[in-house]
């Protein structure tokens, strides 16, 4: 297939994940109960002390780097970066395009002359919404759900991104992280 066709691929599935999770029940409460657990951290907050949490079962969290100032990035012009598909691929982008986010983080960040105002977020309880082989395998171990952090990406350090991202999972007591990274963040 050519790139023009997977690209259109691409967008009309983010179209489909937005219809079904406005209209599906089960995800639309999903949705409000992941917005009401969104965070977002500057840098300065995350030198708190760490949190000891209590585990209640193996919590997955995904790590990203994402646009610092449009929620989805690319997703709804078919872009095939890893925020990108994690909004075609599951709750995330409702959750991202919400009032509290484009104030706390979009719209500063889009704001801010130099860097990043507000650098990293979180968002609990994202479902995921496509049906295949590897997600019925991950999730009758892990469950139907996963956290989100994300970073706002930048020219800065990586390593030191991931590693507050890593402190951002433990504080938030999530047991398996896992980094989702693209050609952009490898720089």
């Amino acid at each position: 297939m050519n790139d023009l066709i997977m690209k259109r691929k691409r967008e009309q599935d983010f179209e489909e994940n937005v219809w079904l999770c406005e209209r599906t029940e089960e995800l639309i409460h999903a949705i409000e109960k992941s917005r009401k657990g969104i965070q977002v951290y500057r840098d300065v907050d995350l030198e708190i002390e760490e949190l000891k949490l209590e585990q209640q079962g193996a919590r997955i969290g995904i790590a990203c780097f994402v646009s610092r100032c449009y929620p989805g990035g690319d997703a709804m012009r078919g872009g095939n970066g890893s925020e990108e598909i994690l909004c075609r691929q599951s709750t995330l982008y409702p959750c991202l395009n919400t009032e509290y986010l484009r104030e706390t983080y979009y719209d500063v960040n889009f704001d801010c002359v130099e860097g990043v105002a507000a650098k990293y977020f979180y968002i609990p309880d994202v479902v995921c919404t496509v049906q295949d082989k590897r997600r019925n395998f991950l999730m009758q171990e892990y469950g139907n759900s996963f956290d989100v952090i994300g970073c706002a990406r930048t020219e800065g350090n990586v390593k030191e991104d991931m590693e507050r991202m890593y402190r951002i999972a433990r504080q938030k007591g999530i047991d398996m992280l896992v980094f989702i990274m693209d050609e952009r963040d490898m720089t």
